[in-house]
């Protein structure tokens, strides 16, 4: 349910069961990536090309130093259920979820400690201004404030008792939080005194982002997609050429734009959302958050276990089956369609949880690409390859488990 640029090229998104994507090209191809589990993952952010944080339900929250490479589960000390996650900076972040529980870390991540809210309400948005002030909105019209950091949180009274799902502050003083039914908030004092606006729909809106102090757009279902330059007096209707649910919107600047959505929905604007181009990558799974950290890197996370993330030798989709009964044997099937052009599925069971290496070699048995290298729970799971960056021929598909290693010959032709 967010979204994140660092610049026009990088970027990551987050959704339900799991699914992290990852682009380095503006979002023109996407990859996934494995999280391994984790049926929803709401939010991530990016800080470079190495590093990023992804968090969801039942506390999760998952970090990678290497470019998505291998992510590591931290301890947040919950299991409950998050929504939303914001950092100011480097090293201070915010995930907040349900009944009213904030947890917060000084690490970049590494270490995570409970903040008390004063609220049991759901708390489903988080944006900080600096590492001291900072907002968060939530069920029945909740907004807190903080302006220390979390130690604290005030309750403010917003004129709305619809739920709130997006909160974003362009400065200090000015804010918005939009939700249900169309209900629009906003304050220029910094949440002393908000005012109900309204853009004429009664859609749920999910996603708004200001690009100024009097200006910021909102989004949500059925593709609703408006703009205002004085505060939601006048509205301007745009165009997405969709009717999915739009659930995060983020722009660097008044020009540069992204929109994340069901059904796997990227959208990308270089005019100020008066055209909208959609992104391509091969999934069709709700994504919820996004992320670009620099002009090379870019993350995004949706449905089934994968995150995607753009490679050298071509585009690997790992997605882990739900639902599946446990495997009697650890066993590595044989790819199919082999052979194949330019892409195949290779499909392995694993008995138990185990280390799992996933890679492709040549026939001299020299490492081509890594597909999967970190732990996996006992199950059934599909990788798909994509061999466009490789030379007709045959090549060697080598998984290695805790319990020995097996081989199977692939065979591409162009």
């Amino acid at each position: 349910m967010s979204i994140d640029f660092i610049d026009s090229n990088h970027g990551w998104g987050a959704g339900d069961f799991g699914k992290i994507v990852y682009t380095s090209n503006s979002g023109a191809t996407w990859q996934n990536q494995t999280s391994v589990n984790y049926r929803e993952l709401v939010a991530v952010e990016s800080f470079d090309s190495n590093i990023a944080i992804a968090s969801g339900n039942w506390g999760t929250v998952l970090r990678t130093t290497d470019s998505g490479n291998n992510w590591n589960t931290m301890s947040t000390g919950t299991n409950t259920r998050m929504f939303d996650m914001d950092f100011a900076g480097l090293n201070y972040g915010w995930v907040v979820g349900y009944r009213g529980w904030i947890i917060q870390t000084t690490d970049n991540g590494l270490s995570w400690s409970k903040q008390t809210s004063g609220t049991l309400n759901t708390l489903t948005s988080v944006d900080f201004i600096d590492s001291l002030i900072g907002f968060s909105a939530g069920w029945n019209g909740t907004v807190l404030r903080t302006l220390n950091g979390g130690n604290s949180w005030q309750s403010l009274t917003t004129n709305t008792t619809e739920d709130l799902w997006d909160i974003s502050f362009f400065n200090s003083n000015s804010g918005v939080a939009v939700g249900l039914y169309g209900s629009i908030v906003v304050t220029t004092n910094g949440g002393n005194s908000w005012t109900n606006v309204s853009a004429g729909i009664s859609s749920n809106l999910y996603a708004v982002s200001m690009v100024d102090q009097n200006s910021f757009y909102i989004a949500g279902d059925g593709g609703t997609l408006f703009y205002t330059s004085d505060l939601g007096q006048n509205w301007e209707l745009l165009t997405t050429g969709t009717g999915e649910s739009l659930k995060k919107i983020f722009f660097f600047d008044k020009s540069d734009g992204w929109i994340v959505g069901s059904g796997g929905l990227i959208l990308h604007t270089s005019d100020s959302g008066y055209t909208w181009q959609q992104q391509i990558w091969n999934g069709s799974e709700s994504l919820n958050s996004i992320s670009f950290c620099d002009t090379s890197n870019g993350w995004a996370i949706g449905n089934n276990g994968t995150i995607l993330h753009k490679g050298q030798n071509g585009i690997v989709s790992v997605r882990e089956e739900q639902n599946q009964n446990t495997p009697s044997e650890f066993t590595l099937y044989q790819n199919y369609p082999n052979p194949f052009n330019p892409a195949t599925t290779i499909e392995f069971s694993l008995m138990n949880s185990s280390e799992v290496l996933l890679k492709i070699c040549n026939i001299l048995g020299q490492q081509i690409v890594t597909l999967v290298n970190e732990k996996l729970y006992a199950g059934n799971y599909i990788v798909r390859f994509d061999g466009s960056g490789l030379s007709s021929g045959i090549y060697i598909v080598r998984l290695e488990t805790g319990k020995g290693f097996q081989v199977k010959k692939i065979i591409l032709i162009k």
